[in-house]
């Protein structure tokens, strides 16, 4: 149907009463009731996750260094950090700020021990 080519009242049998009537039909929005999909009560099984891979990080410390101090770094350069030997460390789970540990040595390797998780921050 080509509306360029209606005439008038074909125009106005086609819109009905909404010509007519100028009012706006307000109707009241009805929506479904909402159910609970999930048991809170229950477990979640997390086995699916069981195989995925993150980047976990451990930060022994910080510091701030110019420039110029990072040009005149060399083999054997001790750089201090801001935390004292033995103090706690943070551990990361993709760069989130996860557990807090202490370092300890298992065979000549390095290792850490949990102490507690860390509240975690909702953005």
């Amino acid at each position: 149907m080509n509306i360029t080519r209606m005439t008038e009242e074909q125009i106005q049998s086609m819109l009905g009463d909404l010509l007519e009537n100028s009012e706006p039909r307000i109707r009241k929005v009805q929506f479904q009731n909402l159910e609970q999909t999930v048991d809170c009560e229950q477990e979640l099984d997390i086995s699916l996750l069981s195989d995925v891979t993150t980047n976990m990080s451990v930060e022994l410390g910080r510091t701030e260094l110019s420039v110029r101090e990072i040009l005149e770094l060399e083999v054997g350069t001790v750089i201090e950090l801001d935390k004292v030997a033995g103090e706690e460390v943070e551990v990361f789970i993709n760069d989130q700020p996860f557990v807090s540990a202490e370092v300890v040595i298992i065979n000549d390797a390095f290792g850490i021990r949990v102490n507690s998780f860390l509240e975690t921050v909702e953005e």
